[in-house]
């Protein structure tokens, strides 16, 4: 229903996905972040986002209920990873950047699609995934190729 929820309730199994490692690789401290973590389901326009004030993820009404799960599932895990960044005193909306180009959103759209990979999501899903009204095809391309070389670099951690 309407209302902020814990994560954990919102996505029971959370604490399981390879996904979480990505986002605070330390188990101890992704356990304590998760139990912290809170999701407002609001009757907003949009699919979820960031409220940076109260460092909670909201999403939209319409979307926790008629979208698709594994859109929900990446989402949840993407704006996760923002609400660790705001939490480290990172800059979400970086106006310097476009959006495509933001060192928060390329980590946050690369867990998100690799954890679609693991999922066993075609890169045509994941091409769809990656898409919003906002960003255009080259923006899409350089997100991409910023993402691959994140991770790249930065293995996925053990357990």
């Amino acid at each position: 229903g309407l209302g902020t929820h814990p994560y954990l309730q919102v996505l029971p199994g959370a604490l399981q996905s390879p996904g979480m490692r990505r986002i605070v690789p330390d188990p101890e401290a992704r356990a304590a972040f998760v139990r912290d973590a809170r999701v407002r389901i609001a009757m907003t326009p949009d699919y979820a986002h960031i409220d940076d004030k109260a460092g909670v993820i909201v999403v939209s009404w319409w979307y926790y209920h008629l979208g698709d799960n594994l859109d929900l599932y990446l989402d949840l895990l993407h704006e996760l990873t923002h609400i660790r960044q705001l939490k480290e005193g990172k800059d979400l909306w970086d106006a310097s950047r476009s959006y495509a180009d933001r060192p928060t959103e390329i980590e946050g759209y690369a867990v998100a699609t690799e954890e679609g990979r693991r999922l066993g999501m075609t890169e045509e899903r994941l091409q769809a995934h990656l898409h919003n009204p906002w960003m255009t095809e080259d923006d899409v391309k350089r997100l991409r190729a910023s993402m691959d070389a994140l991770f790249v670099a930065q293995p996925l951690p053990a357990q």
